[in-house]
C-alpha cells in the first residue's frame, strides 16, 4: 500500500469534515427555524434549501463552503475506500 497517498486521503477527509459539519449545522438551524427544508442524514441534503429559501448575509460563502467541503470529504473518503479495497491482500 502506498502510505503517503493513504495518509493524504485520511488527512483530507478529516480536515474537510469539520467545515462540512459547521456549515451544515448553520443550514440545519436556519431550516429548523424556517419550518423544515432538508435532512442531515442525506449527503448534501441541505443544498436545495441553501440555494432557495436560505436567508443570510453570507449566503454565498456558507452554501459554497457547504458544497465544497461535503464533496471533498465524500470524494476523499470514497477514494480511500476504493484504494484500500483494490490493494488489500
Amino acid at each position: 500500500m502506498d502510505m503517503p497517498l493513504v495518509a493524504f486521503l485520511i488527512t483530507v477527509a478529516a480536515l474537510t469534515s469539520l467545515p462540512a459539519w459547521l456549515t451544515g449545522s448553520i443550514l440545519r438551524k436556519s431550516a429548523k427555524e424556517d419550518g423544515g427544508g432538508g435532512s442531515d442524514w442525506m449527503p448534501l441534503g441541505f443544498a436545495v434549501y441553501g440555494f432557495t429559501r436560505f436567508k443570510h448575509p453570507r449566503k454565498g460563502a456558507i452554501v459554497g463552503a457547504y458544497l465544497f467541503s461535503n464533496l471533498l470529504s465524500w470524494g476523499s473518503t470514497l477514494a480511500l475506500v476504493v484504494y484500500v479495497l483494490k490493494h488489500r491482500n
